[in-house]
């Protein structure tokens, strides 16, 4: 059997790995993305796109932003699966705000009755 520090050492492991491969992902979403709207743009001239042609237009458009779109809600879904954690923390952290908040505020209150 694995002793603990092998275990703790293989969690944190696997945690960073988790990380890492979602500032991965976001690098690469943002490195498309903004390729592709510099080509969008006409900053960087890949291609000729006819201004005339309604239907490539269109195309382009919901290419454009569509990728984007759905490409965004699959990074949100994967940040929220890696930093899921994070968010109990948070709200640990919460929970222990507000105790220590209303504690203050009874001592603050028994002061002003004494």
């Amino acid at each position: 059997m694995k002793d603990m520090e092998t275990i703790k050492y293989e969690r944190a492991k696997k945690k960073v790995n988790c990380l890492k491969g979602f500032y991965n992902h976001l690098a690469i979403f943002l490195i498309v993305n903004l390729v592709i709207l510099l080509i969008r743009l006409e900053l960087i001239p890949i291609i000729y796109i006819n201004a005339e042609d309604t239907n490539i237009q269109s195309w382009l458009d919901w290419n454009t932003y569509g990728i984007t779109l759905v490409w965004g809600i699959v990074l949100l879904v994967h940040g929220l699966w890696v930093f899921q954690n994070k968010v109990t923390i948070l709200k640990n952290w919460e929970e222990k705000k507000v105790k220590d908040l209303v504690e203050k505020e009874e001592k603050e209150s028994e002061q002003r009755w004494n």
